[in-house]
């Protein structure tokens, strides 16, 4: 008899009962759900990452064009560029070689043309369809440049992923309707330094 009921005992406690497998299940469903939120929190993070670094690659390629061109500092200045405001290609091409070489303004308004190049994308193509697409620059580019005697800023708009508060005082791409009714996803780089033209 105690034989037959350490048996029966033994019977009864061997294997998961279905609430245990289900409660397994949600533990695991549960923690994969987090997992996966959390790999969107971070190639969003991520691609914030590269738009501020891209603009402040851009800012930088811009304050060292108008370092190495400081007499003509007044031709740098631009309200709003981005999306394709110059439209021609500046001509001569500003190479080294005599034929093609650049007054200080015709070097500027080269260097405006190549920046906002860069801003657009337009510098990284693939192609599509059997036409050169943008693939790099920034989501929404808009470029601004000031110059107020020797000081120069150079700031960078663009639009990012998070609604944010409205970075008021710098006015670059306010009011175009690329960040969001209230520019609310207007992100900014914002960058003074001194040059001077001699």
């Amino acid at each position: 008899m105690k034989l037959a009921m350490r048996l029966s005992k033994r019977r009864k406690q061997s294997g998961f009962s279905l609430v245990e497998v289900m409660v397994s299940v949600l533990v695991t469903s549960v923690s994969v759900l987090g997992v996966a939120g959390m790999q969107v929190t971070s190639k969003r993070a991520g691609y914030e990452a590269i738009q501020r670094t891209t603009a402040t690659a851009m800012t930088t390629d811009m304050l060292e064009r108008m370092r190495s061109n400081p007499h003509a500092l007044d031709n740098y200045i631009a309200a709003q560029l981005g999306g394709g405001t110059i439209t021609a290609e500046p001509v001569p091409r500003c190479t080294n070689n005599t034929t093609d070489a650049c007054t200080d303004v015709q070097l500027a308004s080269r260097d405006l043309w190549e920046w906002e190049q860069a801003l657009d994308g337009n510098d990284e193509t693939r192609e599509v369809s059997g036409s050169d697409v943008a693939t790099g620059g920034l989501l929404n580019p808009t470029g601004c440049i000031a110059v107020s005697g020797g000081e120069v800023t150079v700031t960078v708009a663009w639009q990012g992923q998070e609604a944010l508060s409205n970075p008021g005082g710098n006015t670059c791409g306010a009011g175009l309707s690329r960040y969001g009714s209230a520019d609310e996803q207007r992100q900014l780089l914002s960058v003074s330094t001194f040059i001077t033209d001699g």
